[in-house]
């Protein structure tokens, strides 16, 4: 028989258990949302083409639509297209398209750069490919900061110096650990380090300073994302057509995939 004593350490026991256990499943359920919102907010940050429109839209404005006002970089046609970086930033006829959507702080954005970048300056440079991209900057928002526009910014500048792709360049290479942000620093570095000399460095700087694109960067993130329905980086289209790069892992296999599109 249980004594008097026994008895009451029980009533205790299981008064406790029952006192904590709610605590503890609410916990626990806090902890399960945490880690989901995480995985989730990973994958949209670093999607690829999975999920991405099979194919582009026109891009232009609806009949009528009025767009702002704004500075626009050399290159840029309206404050809703993308920047052509190639052929003194006018697109060449009779060569295949190919339009990058990316994001300064994306991480995939630049393992794609590592792996494609070279390739894509060098068929470029030997006339065989129009490159435009749309510089989106929704990973602001995602990370608490304002880098992507302040990196995008400082490419759309060096584009008015004929520097936007080496700025580019440098600028993913000196890609900071996810969430970190750019210094300023460090977009003065990939500036010099793209080859900007003397007054053209100068009037970058100004430009950077004066974030003077950075109403263009965000009209183009409104307009992929709302229209275009691009809502994740990096993704490639050639000619209008996503393109599917699984398997792709290097530049030659990169070029190999262009050339099977332009058929």
């Amino acid at each position: 028989m249980p004594t008097p004593t026994n008895d009451r350490q029980a009533k205790i026991a299981a008064a406790s258990r029952a006192q904590t256990s709610p605590v503890k499943l609410i916990l626990a359920l806090v902890v399960v949302i945490v880690v989901v919102i995480g995985v989730g907010v990973t994958l949209f940050m670093n999607r690829e083409d999975d999920g991405m429109p099979g194919s582009l839209p026109d891009g232009k404005s609806s009949p009528g639509a009025t767009l702002p006002e704004m500075p626009l970089p050399k290159g840029v046609a309206s404050p809703t297209d993308a920047i052509v970086a190639t052929n003194d930033g006018k697109l060449k006829d009779g060569v295949p398209t190919l339009t990058i959507f990316e994001d300064f702080q994306c991480p995939l954005c630049k393992v794609n750069e590592d792996k494609y970048g070279q390739k894509i300056a060098e068929m470029a440079k030997a006339g065989k490919l129009n490159v435009v991209y749309y510089v989106k900057t929704f990973l602001d928002d995602n990370l608490r900061n304002d880098s992507s526009v302040k990196a995008g910014n400082a490419a759309m500048c060096a584009a008015n110096e004929g520097k936007f792709e080496a700025v580019h360049d440098k600028l993913f290479a000196a890609q900071p650990k996810e969430g970190d942000g750019y210094a300023d620093s460090a977009i003065e570095k990939a500036g010099q380090d793209a080859g900007l000399t003397g007054a053209a460095f100068d009037s970058w700087k100004q430009c950077v300073s004066e974030k003077k694109y950075s109403r263009y960067l965000k009209s183009v993130e409104k307009h992929t994302s709302d229209k275009l329905k691009i809502i994740g980086t990096p993704a490639f289209y050639l000619n209008g057509q996503v393109m599917k790069l699984e398997g792709v892992n290097d530049g030659q296999a990169f070029e190999a995939k262009i050339s099977e599109m332009a058929k």
